[in-house]
C-alpha cells in the first residue's frame, strides 16, 4: 500500500492505494485498490471515480461506492473502507503515459468534493496517483 493522506471535503481521508502494474496493453484490465477513512460521518452518498485520462479522453474508468458496496451515507466516524476498482483500458488507446486520477463526487448532483488537506493540491477536485504506461 502506498500511503497518501489526502482529505476530500474535510469528511473523508484517502489513506492510500495499491497502484496497478505498469505498463499495460490496450484491452487489459487494471486492478486498483483504494483505502479510505471517514473523518466524520459523511451523511451523504458519495461515489468514487478512477480515471485513466489524457485530460480530453477517458481511456479507462470506473465509478463506484468508495468502499465495496458500502454507501458513504452509512459510514461512521473512524470507519475504514477498501474499494476495488477494475479499469479496462480502451482497446483504441494509443501508446503513451496517462495520468491515473481518483476523486469523490456527490451521487445526486455529480459535484466533486475538493481536496481540502493532506496530499494533493488544495482546491483540486481530483487526486493524481501516478502515470500508467500503455504500450
Amino acid at each position: 500500500v502506498q500511503p497518501v493522506g489526502a482529505q476530500f471535503g474535510g469528511l473523508i481521508e484517502f489513506t492510500g492505494f495499491d497502484l496497478p502494474v505498469s505498463p499495460v496493453a490496450p484491452g487489459d484490465t487494471m486492478y486498483l485498490y483504494l483505502y479510505w477513512l471517514a473523518l466524520a460521518a459523511p451523511g451523504e452518498n458519495y461515489r468514487a471515480f478512477a480515471h485513466l485520462t489524457d485530460g480530453n479522453t477517458l481511456w479507462a474508468q470506473q465509478d463506484d461506492d468508495p468502499a465495496c458496496r458500502l454507501p458513504t451515507s452509512v459510514w461512521r466516524t473512524g470507519q475504514h473502507g477498501i474499494g476495488q476498482f477494475r479499469l479496462t483500458v480502451n482497446p483504441d488507446t494509443p501508446p503513451g503515459r496517462y495520468p491515473l486520477i481518483i476523486g469523490l463526487y456527490q451521487a445526486d448532483t455529480l459535484e466533486r468534493l475538493p481536496v481540502t488537506g493532506g496530499a494533493g493540491v488544495a482546491g483540486d477536485d481530483f487526486l493524481w496517483l501516478g502515470d500508467i504506461e500503455v504500450r
